[in-house]
């Protein structure tokens, strides 16, 4: 289901406001709206923010429609602070509409 996710929310662009309005989207993180890691070469991981992966531009089209994210992570909450919520625009996630959630 994660790697078809992004192609699922792109629809919510064709949606008027009135249909995203009271719809939320409640998912994980990890490998389904963040971009997986990436190997650096050198042995080490990157864990790219949000902004880097197919389902930003859905998520953020969706919150603007009036749509709630959910993102819900059993990984380090600090972590998903900054990939997650803070890759997010500031006006958005001041609507109260974008949260993150600890399994």
């Amino acid at each position: 289901v994660g790697s078809h996710l992004p192609e699922a929310i792109m629809e919510v662009g064709t949606f008027e406001h009135q249909y995203a309005a009271g719809f939320a989207l409640v998912s994980d993180l990890d490998g389904t709206l963040l971009p997986a890691p990436k190997s650096n070469g050198l042995g080490g991981t990157s864990h790219p923010p949000l902004a880097e992966g197919p389902a930003y531009a859905p998520l953020v089209e969706l919150v603007r429609a009036g749509g709630t994210v959910v993102a819900v992570t059993g990984s380090q909450f600090s972590t998903h602070r900054v990939r997650f919520f803070d890759a997010m625009p500031l006006k958005l996630r001041r609507t109260g509409r974008v949260l993150r959630s600890a399994e």
